[in-house]
């Protein structure tokens, strides 16, 4: 049907003027625009207000990962990137010119690098950094917490009237996107 639904973040906000200049390179190259969604806050099953929201909040175009890959792509000439392969350890070797990165995958192949990204969950970044203690440290003390998702595609847009909501109910607090 080419139904699209980006299931990671639904959208993200700028605080730090430095990020702020960046989101607006990318809109201006057309890989992120604004979002403005209609939000509310839910306290109790079946009622709901609209919650005043004074944040700019911004979405990738045409999804999410369009920010990220267009940076990909403009140091591809100047970085090896590599997508799709398992790292199972980080480990910093320390010379004479600073150091260099030896990252293990799940193969067991290992290769020294000059710099390292990691760009998941606190919890496998602390995995990963076991053999580098401030390292692994920093990364465990992220708070993380559980987040379900469901993805569903509907004929029709639903009968509500916002599009994204904080959920408040018996203690527990969620954000819910509904996008049409």
């Amino acid at each position: 049907t080419g139904a699209h639904a980006d299931h990671g973040a639904r959208g993200f906000t700028a605080r730090d003027p430095r990020f702020l200049a960046q989101v607006r390179s990318w809109i201006q190259a057309g890989v992120a625009a604004e979002w403005m969604p209609k939000l509310a806050s839910i306290s109790e099953p079946g009622v709901h207000e609209f919650a005043a929201e004074s944040q700019s909040r911004y979405i990738g175009v045409p999804a999410m990962h369009a920010p990220v890959r267009a940076m990909a792509e403009a140091i591809a000439n100047d970085v090896e990137i590599r997508r799709g392969v398992g790292i199972t350890q980080v480990h910093r070797c320390i010379n004479r010119s600073g150091g260099i990165w030896n990252i293990t995958d799940s193969d067991g192949n290992t290769e020294s690098f000059d710099a390292v990204a990691i760009a998941t969950p606190a919890p496998t970044a602390a995995a990963l950094l076991a053999e580098i203690p401030h390292l692994r440290k920093a990364a465990a003390s992220v708070p993380m917490a559980a987040c379900w998702a469901t993805i569903a595609r509907f004929d029709d847009r639903l009968p509500i009237e916002f599009d994204a909501a904080r959920v408040s109910i018996g203690g527990r607090h969620a954000t819910a996107g509904a996008l049409a």
